[in-house]
């Protein structure tokens, strides 16, 4: 019995730690794109904290209509899975076109501006 009422809290801080190294994941793989900035740390901490926001107001919507609420953990918990490891994986193979984008705009603000006359 006692082993039982572990299976939650163990799912909850489960789930916690893999949110914590897809973190990590995301911003080393971001830095490949956009270089070790404040800008790979912003968009990895801006892209979570939006889907911990939608998240909690999808389930606060939803709540009364659940009727297995460890189910719906768990395949919320398969959704993030899935496309976070999409994400880690496909942001390798997007760094050239990132990264060509990311320099056009670069050197389009560091043009010097010509001087009439």
């Amino acid at each position: 019995m006692l082993r039982e009422s572990f299976r939650l809290p163990l799912a909850f801080f489960s789930s916690g730690a893999a949110a914590l190294l897809f973190q990590v994941l995301w911003f080393r793989a971001l830095a490949r794109v956009l270089g070790n900035t404040v800008w790979a740390g912003t968009l990895v901490l801006t892209a979570f904290m939006l889907g911990m926001a939608i998240g909690g107001l999808l389930a606060a919507r939803w709540a009364q209509r659940i009727r297995n609420p460890v189910r719906a953990f768990a395949l919320a918990e398969i959704t993030v899975a899935l496309t976070g490891s999409l994400l880690v994986w496909s942001l390798p193979v997007l760094e050239p076109i990132v990264g060509t984008s990311m320099a056009a705009r670069a050197s389009a603000r560091r043009a010097p501006a010509v001087a009439a006359g």
